[in-house]
């Protein structure tokens, strides 16, 4: 009886405002633009949390069962998205809110980890996330942001970026 209560309040609540935040046993995500974002970055336990930093190839196969490395044209809904986000700080992290509430997402500024030195840049001032689009032979396609702008763009497949997966 409880369980049927919550189902119907749920449901109640998509209809009724478009909700469409959904918790599952190990994810949860966010729709936006028609894409649906995973809530936390790949190896972070809460949404503020950085995760793990990966190499372009190491991202390749860091999503779980059921999720992918975002394309080129997903990263770029999210960009397109990020125009109604803003900069802001979550539970004492810096990060950009993506879409427009109640379907948002929180992606933290981890900033980006030096394929030279494993030297750790722009922690707590920029966002950088792996797509799956190879570029040139060293270079892969990404998305990177800062408190004034948002954009997308390339990186060295060798530094390590954060993952936020998307939901197949």
């Amino acid at each position: 009886m409880y369980n049927e209560k919550i189902k119907v309040l749920i449901l109640f609540l998509t209809i009724t405002f478009g909700i469409t935040t959904v918790k599952g046993q190990d994810n949860s995500w966010v729709e936006i633009n028609g894409v649906k974002w995973a809530t936390s970055n790949v190896g972070a336990n809460t949404p503020e949390d950085y995760g793990g930093y990966y190499t372009w190839e190491e991202a390749q196969s860091v999503c779980p069962s059921g999720w992918h490395l975002p394309n080129q044209s997903e990263l770029q809904s999210l960009v397109n998205a990020s125009r109604a986000g803003e900069w802001t700080r979550k539970n004492g992290v810096n990060g950009r809110l993506f879409g427009i509430a109640p379907n948002q997402v929180f992606l933290p500024a981890a900033g980006i980890r030096s394929h030279r030195d494993s030297t750790f840049y722009f922690v707590g001032s920029g966002g950088y996330y792996w797509s799956n689009m190879p570029l040139e032979s060293d270079y892969a396609y990404n998305m990177d942001f800062y408190a004034n702008y948002v954009s997308t763009g390339d990186a060295i497949r060798s530094r390590g970026l954060s993952v936020r997966c998307v939901k197949e």
